[in-house]
Formats: C-alpha cells, structure tokens, sequence
C-alpha cells in the first residue's frame, strides 16, 4: 500500500499526491519529502526564509526574494517596439522626415526606461532607422 498523503506543488501550490513526479497545475519538477511538502506555499516561505541563514545565524544578505523556477515571460517594451516599426516604416514612408522624426522619439523614450538586451536592440534599430530617414529627407530638402 502506497502512502499517498496530500502534498503541496512548491512552485504553484496545488494540491498533488506524493507519487507524483510532476505538478498537474504548472508542471514543476517535484522532489517530495515528507517534511517540507506537507506545509503548503504558506509555510514553505519560511522554510526557505530559514534556509538562506547562514552557519553563524546571520542573515544571508545576496539572496533575493526572485524564484529561479520562474520562467514567466513579461511583453516587450511598446516603446522600444513603436521605435522599431515606426522606424522601418520610415525606410518606405518618408514625408519629409516626419515619420523619421516619430521613430527617434520612441526609441529614445524607450531607451530612458530600464530595458532587456533584446528591447535595448530594437530600440537602437529604430532610432538608427529614423536618423536615416531624417537625413535623407534633408539631403533632398538642401
């Protein structure tokens, strides 16, 4: 007879059996123990919080409150996204720099907020897209 006593998935907190391997709800790698699965996310907060003390009892200062298991993707930055579409836009569209113009102005907006490598990239493209386009409306403008 197998001991199937209710246990808590760590990650989302769901209700699962100590057999199982992996969480039903988000699908999180589970290692039971019966000593730490049992006290649900609650309780497992201070579990962890307990854990990241050190040897001499002094708190753990590096450590932060982020969950490595977390793999949630948050949306690109619309800034940086406007900067890059506007700006290429601006390479079939030009009406005298304008749309030039509206493309660095996005992408520098967006570089003034705090961006991944990935959204500091299309950034920079549109406002190197845009600048191009400015010059060459000015270049036909003189």
């Amino acid at each position: 007879m197998t001991n199937s006593t209710p246990a808590f998935c760590p990650k989302c907190g769901h209700p699962i059996t100590s057999e199982t391997q992996f969480c039903p709800n988000c699908g999180a790698a589970l290692h039971t123990n019966a000593a730490t699965s049992n006290q649900g996310p609650a309780n497992q907060a201070t579990q962890t919080q307990a854990q990241t003390t050190s040897t001499q009892g002094q708190p753990n200062i590096h450590q932060t409150n982020v969950n490595p298991d977390d793999n949630t993707k948050r949306p690109l930055n619309r800034m940086a996204l406007l900067g890059l579409v506007i700006g290429l836009i601006s390479w079939l569209l030009n009406f005298w720099g304008i749309v030039g113009i509206i493309a660095v102005v996005f992408s520098i907006l967006a570089l003034n907020q705090q961006l991944t490598h990935t959204e500091k990239i299309l950034a920079w493209v549109g406002l190197v897209s845009g600048a191009f386009n400015i010059l060459y409306a000015l270049s036909f403008i003189s």
